[in-house]
């Protein structure tokens, strides 16, 4: 049996989804991360992600321990699980560096997303050479296309993953 996909790279809120509890779309998030790794399919994710992922993991963290001790201590706490989100990402997936040309590209897609950080994501997913870049950002899905990247939702890519081959 051959697979579907070699190589996906998961945009930022699709890792937000999978360690977040209250996140609506967290089940399917987990079931694509453990199925992909099922089907030994390769993980990736942009390393300018990371930063982000840790914030708003820590933001987050600390609104839902709110009034559960001193603050110090539930910022410590936040701080901890957002560091092991981190981890986990290093863990179950590989990093997608980048350099100027990476930096150029995303200029030059300036026409089709005003979003840096999505045209980042865009030139990861085309350095990387990935089969998938999975989003459950509405403008990345529409716009992906047109920089010759296929962007599929989380859903839609378990779907592919479990088609029969």
């Amino acid at each position: 049996m051959t697979r579907p996909a070699e190589r996906i790279l998961l945009d930022t809120n699709v890792w937000l989804d999978a360690f977040l509890p209250e996140r609506a779309a967290r089940s399917a998030a987990r079931e694509l991360i453990a199925f992909s790794l099922k089907l030994d399919v390769d993980l990736l994710y942009p390393v300018h992600i990371l930063p982000d992922v840790f914030y708003l993991a820590f933001i987050d963290i600390k609104r839902l321990l709110r009034g559960q001790g001193p603050d110090e201590l539930i910022a410590q706490a936040a701080r901890t699980t957002a560091w092991e989100y981190v981890n986990s990402m290093r863990e179950t997936a590989t990093a997608v560096g980048a350099d100027n040309s990476d930096v150029w590209l995303a200029s030059k897609w300036e026409y089709l997303n005003g979003d840096v950080e999505d045209n980042l994501v865009l030139a990861a997913s085309k350095r990387a050479q990935a089969d998938y870049t999975v989003t459950s950002d509405k403008q990345l899905l529409s716009h992906a296309p047109l920089a010759g990247v296929v962007a599929v939702s989380p859903e839609d890519m378990l779907a592919v993953l479990r088609a029969p081959q």
